[in-house]
């Protein structure tokens, strides 16, 4: 339209760069890489993703709607296991490590006892425009939502404590990475998602990328390359 606030918008997108190199970053991550394809979560059932023996990899943008508040975390071996902390989960003992120490744990994959360091399991309803649908986040990811490591989360008495913390965390925005892998539970098989990446949305990022959308339709250009942004 003939106006000036057209005018100053696209002055602005011209000295930002233009439309090209706009278009080209839209499928190219923050550090250069191909980004995953990104899919609205209502996708995930209906194109199957997941099926057929191999796991789908996909990028969401949602918000955290609701996380429940049981298993939040679970005690993992501290022992280095080929160059790497084992990380697999411990069966408590109750062991005191000397006067005043910590309860130790038995590890299975080490056959030996560790004291615990306590890793997250969080399960988040997470919700976008088409729907929601529960999905596992671990470890450091759960350090992003929750805003605490999981052994200071884990020291927060059960009840109004614990829950004001799972509440501060609701309703954030993320961009997530998504493995999407069918698996087999007593026999019946299942979708599951879980996150390898998770990032707070980035609104002038998302705003940019989708302005470059825009102009490429405007300019008649291909837009099947054109990543759409939800």
């Amino acid at each position: 339209p003939d106006l000036p606030e057209a005018g100053r918008l696209r002055h602005w997108f011209d000295q930002a760069g233009g439309a090209q190199s706009q278009a080209t970053a839209l499928g190219q991550g923050s550090m250069g890489g191909r980004r995953d394809r990104r899919v609205q979560m209502e996708q995930i059932m209906e194109e199957g993703l997941g099926q057929g023996g191999k796991p789908d990899y996909v990028e969401c943008r949602g918000a955290v709607e609701f996380i429940k508040d049981n298993p939040l975390f679970y005690p993992a071996c501290s022992l280095q296991r080929n160059g790497r902390t084992c990380q697999k989960k411990l069966q408590m003992l109750g062991v005191e490590d000397g006067d005043g120490g910590e309860a130790k744990g038995w590890c299975e994959t080490c056959q030996a006892q560790s004291i615990p360091i306590w890793r997250y399991i969080l399960q988040l309803k997470f919700t976008d425009a088409s729907c929601g649908r529960w999905i596992t986040c671990f470890g450091d990811q759960g350090e992003v939502v929750m805003g605490m490591p999981a052994g200071e989360l884990q020291r927060v008495p059960e009840g109004d404590e614990r829950m004001h913390f799972l509440d501060r965390a609701k309703f954030a925005e993320y961009v997530v990475k998504l493995k999407v892998a069918e698996e087999t539970y007593n026999e019946e098989s299942r979708i599951k998602c879980s996150i390898s990446r998770l990032t707070p949305v980035n609104y002038a990022q998302e705003a940019s990328e989708l302005l470059a959308g825009i102009q490429l339709l405007l300019d008649g250009g291909d837009n099947r390359n054109v990543r759409p942004r939800y």
